[in-house]
């Protein structure tokens, strides 16, 4: 072997040596863990994604909620104030047809008025 061949070689070698370890190092060990850091990564930003689209579903959720029982709240109140309404127009006749058959006895001279004396006969204990 000649002298400059052995000299070149043994000044390559332990480079060639490093420079295959850091390549080996690289493609064993550095490289795997960059990838498990990536795939960790993005497994972070996919589960970030999933718990804003579920917050967002359930916002949505509450705000129809809140929509249909804001519509049944008005529909039962619409109910509640027609039939106070007609509960209403009810006694309002019937208080009407009262008037109208006392008048009428009025007129006939059988009124038939209630008056103190009444309720006091009314409220006196039997025997006295």
């Amino acid at each position: 072997m000649p002298p400059l061949l052995g000299t070149i070689l043994k000044v390559i070698g332990p480079a060639g040596a490093m420079l295959i370890a850091l390549l080996a190092y690289n493609a064993f060990v550095d490289n795997p863990q960059v990838a498990r850091q990536a795939a960790l990564a993005e497994r972070h930003q996919l589960t970030m994604k999933f718990v804003r689209d579920v917050e967002q579903a359930v916002t949505a959720e509450r705000a129809r909620q809140r929509a249909v029982m804001d519509d049944a709240i008005q529909t039962y109140e619409a109910a509640l104030a027609a039939g106070e309404a007609a509960r209403r127009a009810a006694a309002d006749q019937s208080d009407q047809e009262r008037a109208d058959h006392e008048l009428e006895l009025r007129g006939q001279g059988r009124s038939f008025v209630v008056t103190d004396d009444d309720f006091d006969w009314l409220r006196r204990k039997p025997g006295r």
